[in-house]
């Protein structure tokens, strides 16, 4: 499983919990994000759908671009 499938599969069991993920922006910039999940996801799709808590509107995060998650307590980093 790569860490882009243990990451995608930690946010969808966040079950419209927020959460904050770190990931690298299409222009190389690190991004933090504090949101929760659009309910329907397209597992095919290589981009999650966020809610931006601060920006108040929908984002998406590259899956394969994913550092780091907290959920709960819990940061879960790629090495």
């Amino acid at each position: 499983m790569t860490n882009s499938q243990i990451f995608t599969n930690i946010l969808k069991n966040t079950k419209g919990k927020f959460f904050g993920v770190t990931f690298v922006k299409q222009n190389g910039e690190t991004r933090n994000l504090n949101g929760n999940l659009k309910q329907d996801q397209d597992p095919d799709s290589p981009y999650l759908v966020v809610y931006d808590a601060q920006k108040k509107g929908f984002r998406s995060v590259n899956k394969s671009t994913i550092l780091s998650v907290r959920f709960d307590g819990v940061e879960l980093r790629v090495r």
